[in-house]
């Protein structure tokens, strides 16, 4: 309806929300790559073509493997990135829920902190702020959520717990823009 009522106005949705608040947002995409060395390669050269100054990667999952080949793995890619990116960029490492363990996730969290991660995401289910809380509690690296939440009250017990560091709500999930 946002879109209908501003084509009738004759104005782009943000100008009926209030206005322009900033000419520029920080993007960032994904590496890909199936080894650590492809990933560091198109991790290059995503900031050399493009110019982005952020990445984000995803962890080898465990599935059928043991978890700490599964943290030596994502360890190497992330390694990888880091060593071809350089210092100056940062690197998002997407966990995409694959823990429901917090112990895992905290196990992961120290393994890479070392290459200083802009962010950890989605480090287990949403469904337990209690988990994420504790995941928060031992890492030092920050914490990111929120694309499987849909509905405000739970982002609201997530802050309040301080479980999370960025709130990442996905607007197609969560009710829309203003929700």
């Amino acid at each position: 309806l946002w879109d209908i009522a501003g084509k009738s106005a004759g104005v782009p949705v943000w100008m009926l929300l209030g206005g322009r608040v900033r000419n520029k947002i920080r993007v960032y995409p994904g590496t890909g790559g199936g080894t650590p060395e492809q990933a560091g390669q198109n991790a290059a050269s995503l900031v050399e073509k493009y110019g982005y100054t952020a990445l984000k990667m995803g962890i080898q999952a465990p599935g059928d493997k043991p978890l700490n080949r599964a943290i030596r793995d994502t360890v190497a890619h992330v390694k990888a990135v880091r060593d071809a990116v350089g210092p100056d960029v940062d690197i998002a490492v997407d966990v995409h829920t694959k823990f429901v363990e917090p112990d895992r996730a905290i196990r992961l969290a120290h393994a890479i902190e070392p290459f200083q991660p802009m962010w950890m995401e989605e480090s287990t289910r949403p469904e337990n702020p209690d988990a994420m809380k504790k995941i928060a509690d031992h890492v030092n690296i920050p914490l990111a959520s929120g694309e499987s939440n849909y509905m405000i009250h739970e982002f609201k017990r997530l802050i309040e717990i301080q479980a999370l560091d960025f709130v990442q709500p996905d607007i197609c999930v969560c009710g829309g823009v203003l929700t």
